[in-house]
Parts: structure tokens; sequence; C-alpha cells
């Protein structure tokens, strides 16, 4: 009997370890991505009808911008686009008598499925 015990319980503790495990696995324990890059990886083949268009993009850069520091620079457009996020940059050119240049406010991610906006920087 006692042995029988040994074994259900070898057995039952084998389970749970199993549960755990994929239990883990599943929520992204032990993988180098965050937890954004986990939920896209769950959507489905047919995420491209879901991307925001740049426009809106960038008008979620400016309310992020309104928000955070209420100014908005005049120039606020998409530099780039890679998997998962264009990349906006938002800026306005400074003109000193023979000479210009560019005063960066920020650069912005914005994921192409959410429209969430993060700082590149900060």
């Amino acid at each position: 009997m006692k042995f029988k015990n040994i074994i259900l319980g070898t057995y039952l503790l084998f389970i749970m370890c199993f549960i755990v495990g994929y239990i883990y696995i599943e929520a992204g324990g032990g993988t180098s991505k965050n937890k954004s890059e986990i939920v896209l990886d769950t959507f489905s083949e047919d995420k491209q009808d879901k991307l925001i268009t740049k426009e809106e993009a960038v008008q979620n850069v400016k309310e992020y911008l309104n928000k955070s520091n209420g100014y908005l620079p005049p120039i606020i457009e998409i530099d780039n686009k890679n998997e998962n996020y264009y990349i906006v940059h938002a800026y306005e050119i400074v003109k000193n008598k023979d000479e210009s240049h560019t005063a960066t406010t920020g650069w912005y991610y914005v994921n192409l499925y959410t429209g969430e906006v993060s700082d590149m920087i900060n």
C-alpha cells in the first residue's frame, strides 16, 4: 500500500509540474519577448487587415504629446515602418540668420495594430 501511495504521489507531482511548466511557457516565461510582442504573436494571420493608417499614427502621437507635455512641434511625420511599428519623428526646423537646424522633440513607436504610442528615448 505504501508503494502505491509513493507512485501515486510521484505521478501527481509530475502532472502538476507539467501543468505549471505549460502555463509558464504560454505566459511567455523564459523568452526575451516583452508582453506586447507576446500579444502580437497571438493575432491571426489576417492581422494585415487591421493595421492603423499613417494618418492615425500621426494623430495618436499628437494626442500623446498633448497629454504628456502640451507642446506640439510643427512637424510630426512617419520616418519608417517595421514589422510591428510606425517610427514617428516629431520636430521643428529652427532658423538662425544664415543657418538652420532640426530641433527634435522626440522619436516614437506607434503600434501598427493597437495604435499605442511609446517614446523611443524615455
